[in-house]
């Protein structure tokens, strides 16, 4: 791979796993055909995850109807889907209806029943947790439809959602820039939580709808990394919901993400020279900055062979003429100047 591409793409789909090692799409690894180095953001790109998760997990004794248990199938059920499905496996012992304008559902019947939700995803999704029908009266009173049935609305609005929110956890890119809120119990927030998670993908599809992401019409969402990740060779992905659990696509696994990464590329320094040229460069390097030579010092002029001659003769033509001529002059001159001898002492006769 070229490493001086600054941004690199990689697009990770589920139907790639290996699904002897991890059968279902909610958790597997994926390698890279080449490693990507040095890598300081990671942005979520796109995303397709399937709304798939049931929102009734299990059907089995869901309502009572009286001392009648009804049970229904698993599955991600809409309002009225929900209310067919009831009404099927009762035998039509009561009539359910949603509505639309009040996000409730309306029990009737032609004789009284008692009807309770059995567990929890009953109370959730159909608004009771008991109820009781009785006469039609206030606004149903005078209904076409209901003013003669025993009637009963759910006693708070239908939550027939799943997960708002899906989060893609990939183990190599995890931080603490990702924080999660939940409430205190003794003094600690309470359960696993989907801290330190890579991306939060809204779920606002019906089941049974593929989910797709995008930054562009969705949110931007990335991490940045104070000190770059060095090297990334494989993905590490799990997808869970909002209490860090995984999800269960029930048979749908196909899913699949797009990741850009920004990295840092230190050009590398080029391969040395031949041996024979870094030599030559030293030397012209050196003679370069070499200091100039010192300045030589005056030249003394030498006397010539003539001039030494001419001196030799004239000395020695100064020094006969000082000892044929000059001195016996001076020495006569000595003579003359210099006082006569006293006269010997005569001896006189008398």
């Amino acid at each position: 791979m070229d490493d001086s591409q600054v941004i690199k793409y990689v697009y990770a789909d589920s139907t790639n796993r290996d699904s002897n090692l991890y059968p279902a799409g909610n958790a597997y690894t994926l390698y890279l055909t080449n490693p990507i180095k040095s890598i300081y953001r990671i942005d979520l790109v796109a995303a397709k995850v399937p709304n798939t998760m049931f929102n009734v997990t299990n059907g089995t004794n869901f309502i009572s109807l009286g001392s009648t248990l009804v049970s229904i199938l698993p599955g991600y059920y809409s309002a009225t889907g929900l209310a067919s499905a009831l009404m099927n496996s009762s035998g039509n012992m009561v009539t359910i209806d949603f509505l639309r304008d009040q996000g409730q559902y309306i029990f009737s019947n032609a004789t009284s029943v008692t009807i309770t939700a059995l567990t929890t995803e009953a109370q959730k999704t159909l608004g009771i947790t008991q109820v009781t029908l009785k006469p039609a009266s206030g606004v149903f009173a005078n209904d076409p439809v209901y003013g003669t049935q025993n009637i009963a609305t759910s006693s708070h609005i239908i939550d027939l959602s799943v997960n708002e929110y899906v989060f893609l956890d990939i183990q190599e890119f995890r931080t603490t820039s990702v924080l999660d809120a939940k409430k205190l119990v003794n003094g600690t927030t309470e359960g696993s939580s989907i801290r330190s998670s890579f991306g939060m993908i809204p779920m606002d599809v019906p089941g049974g709808v593929i989910k797709n992401y995008k930054e562009t019409s969705d949110y931007k969402q990335y991490v940045e990394y104070d000190y770059p990740i060095v090297k990334l060779d494989r993905l590490t992905i799990r997808w869970i919901d909002k209490n860090g659990q995984l999800l269960n696509f029930n048979g749908f696994e196909n899913n699949a993400f797009t990741l850009r990464f920004k990295c840092v590329f230190v050009k590398p320094d080029p391969p040395p020279p031949p041996l024979l040229n870094v030599e030559l460069d030293r030397i012209v390097d050196a003679l370069k900055h070499a200091p100039p030579p010192p300045k030589p010092p005056p030249e003394t002029k030498a006397w010539g062979r003539w001039v030494i001659l001419v001196l030799v003769i004239s000395f020695i033509v100064i020094y006969v003429g000082y000892v044929r001529v000059l001195k016996p002059l001076q020495e006569k001159m000595n003579q003359m100047t210099a006082a006569p001898p006293p006269r010997p002492h005569q001896m006189k006769l008398y």
